[in-house]
Formats: structure tokens, C-alpha cells, sequence
């Protein structure tokens, strides 16, 4: 914001590109009033080769529509794929609480709690 260059000019307008070619583009989302929201959590560890900070992302979706989603770079350094994934769902978590008291405030009624889906095997696998 306070210095930008013509690569932030750029960005823009390829944002306004994107926009403009996908106004026909609709989401449908179910009008019962008892809805079940499923979410993603997902990383790449390591991904800023500058900071080697690992960047969190996750998708919620109303049915088979996507309500949220985010993408953000982790404040932290993970020391491990584990690590980062750990901090991915801990961040899903939040979005997922947040998500369920906006539905919750406009009337829609949570049956079952948010279920959130991770990628992780080494985080979050039970050994028999």
C-alpha cells in the first residue's frame, strides 16, 4: 500500500480479467434449513524458499459448494511436514468455529459439527 509497483498494477488487473470472465459463473446452495459443512485442510511445508514458512490453506463447502476458503502464510517456521500440518488444522479449527456461529446467527440449523478433513498420515493416524 504504501509503495506500489507496476507487478501490484499487474496483479490487479489479472484479478479484474479473472472477474470479468467469470460473472456467469454460479454457486447453488441448498435452501434447508438443516445444512452438514464439510472442510479441507491442506500445507506445503517449507513453500517460502525466502522464510521457509509454510503456507496453510483450507476449503469449506456447504454440500458440494464452496462456502470459504483460505490461503495464508504461517507465522511460525514448522520443523517438520507434521509441524505445519498441525498448524494447518489448528487454523481450520478457527475458520471452522467462526463458520459455524455466522450459520448459526443467519438461521441455519448444525446437525453434526464440521468435520475436517487432513491430508496427514504422520499427524494424525492412530497406530494399532
Amino acid at each position: 500500500m504504501e509503495l506500489p509497483r507496476q507487478v501490484h498494477l499487474q496483479t490487479v488487473k489479472r484479478i479484474m480479467r479473472y472477474i470479468k470472465g467469470t460473472t456467469t459463473f454460479d454457486l447453488f446452495y441448498s435452501s434447508s434449513k438443516k445444512i452438514e459443512i464439510v472442510g479441507y485442510s491442506d500445507n506445503d511445508w517449507g513453500g517460502d524458499s525466502d522464510e521457509r514458512k509454510s503456507t496453510s490453506d483450507n476449503c469449506f463447502m456447504i454440500e458440494k459448494t464452496v462456502c470459504l476458503w483460505s490461503s495464508k502464510k504461517q507465522s511460525i517456521v514448522a520443523l517438520s511436514t507434521c509441524e505445519a500440518e498441525y498448524v494447518a488444522a489448528a487454523a481450520s479449527a478457527c475458520q471452522s468455529v467462526w463458520l459455524s456461529n455466522i450459520m448459526t446467527q443467519i438461521g441455519f440449523n448444525l446437525d453434526v459439527p464440521i468435520k475436517i478433513y487432513v491430508d496427514n498420515v504422520s499427524g494424525f493416524s492412530s497406530k494399532k
